[in-house]
């Protein structure tokens, strides 16, 4: 596109879906009350609440420190392989490209995935998969050299078990329901201390 169009207008007209979304959500999207909202689902206490009564549920600190985890891989996915792949293996910029493509591909095929296999085998041991081998391929990634192929392939495996891990908690009690990555590990790892 660069060679289309300056960069500032690809800012511009990748963000025009993202503010069309936003706009309809603002406009179709109601707050509603906690006591209406509490006869349409299981939760029948709809009584004011402190925040920090979720710490009382052993999942919620088990959640944030999961997150932590998962957030440092994706830093260092997201924001820090660029550098990593040009200032220290000496990438050129297309390669670099083409390195990081693996990561949406990964995504992409983890969003497909995971939830098949969470279906068959269950939520706690696609987890227990998905962590073990987003560790493992990204222990791989950090000690290989500049060979494209084979950095794209670890990319790609670190994408599908850490990117979409997350699909892999959503049940059919959870379908039509959007659910943020942080609230998406507290759910899933709750599901083990119940």
């Amino acid at each position: 596109m660069l060679k289309l169009v300056p960069w500032h207008w690809i800012f511009a007209l990748l963000a025009a879906p993202g503010l069309l979304v936003a706009m309809l959500m603002y406009r179709h999207l109601r707050d509603s009350d906690a006591k209406i909202a509490a006869v349409h689902t299981d939760t029948h206490d709809a009584s004011p609440h402190s925040w920090s009564d979720a710490f009382r549920y052993c999942n919620i600190p088990l959640g944030i420190v999961g997150m932590l985890c998962w957030l440092t891989n994706l830093v260092v996915l997201g924001a820090m392989l660029p550098g990593y792949l040009t200032e220290y293996l000496h990438l050129g910029i297309e390669q670099m490209g083409f390195v990081l493509s693996a990561i949406g591909f990964g995504g992409a095929l983890g969003a497909l995935l995971m939830p098949a296999l969470s279906d068959r085998l269950g939520r706690k041991p696609v987890m227990v998969l998905s962590v073990t081998g987003a560790f493992f391929f990204l222990a791989l990634l950090a000690r290989c050299d500049a060979n494209l192929p084979k950095l794209f392939a670890l990319s790609l495996h670190d994408a599908v078990f850490h990117l979409r891990a997350d699909h892999a908690h959503r049940g059919p009690d959870q379908r039509g329901i959007g659910t943020g990555k942080a609230d998406g590990d507290c759910i899933r790892l709750g599901g083990w201390h119940r």
